[in-house]
């Protein structure tokens, strides 16, 4: 989501808003009064510096190729995982049914 800056027209108060492209004119109010839109310059992201890959030796120029480059030799780049741990719901689902079973018996 864009980041957009407002400013309000009474007080000289700026914030900075998220908004779909959708809703970019739902402005919040401040004092009372819809706040107006203060024109910024976009935030612009150099591309990568070239580095040369440790699987194949070739040079990696950009991160589009960088990007090709991981998915070609199925690797991916250490520190970019989830943290969190994967759950298996089925697995879950199967340990209640069968806890389940196993308490019915014991009552039967």
């Amino acid at each position: 989501m864009p980041i957009y800056e407002v400013k309000c027209s009474s007080c000289g108060e700026h914030q900075d808003i998220f908004r779909k492209l959708a809703d970019w004119d739902k402005l919040p109010e401040c004092c009372g009064e819809i706040t107006i839109r203060v024109m910024t310059a976009p935030a612009v992201f150099e591309d990568i510096k070239p580095y040369k890959s440790m699987m194949t030796g070739e040079m990696i120029t950009g991160r589009s190729q960088h990007r090709k480059h991981l998915i070609t030799h199925n690797v991916r780049e250490v520190g970019n995982d989830s943290t969190e741990q994967k759950v298996d719901h089925f697995a879950v689902k199967r340990k209640k049914e069968a806890l389940r079973r196993e308490i019915s018996e014991k009552f039967n």
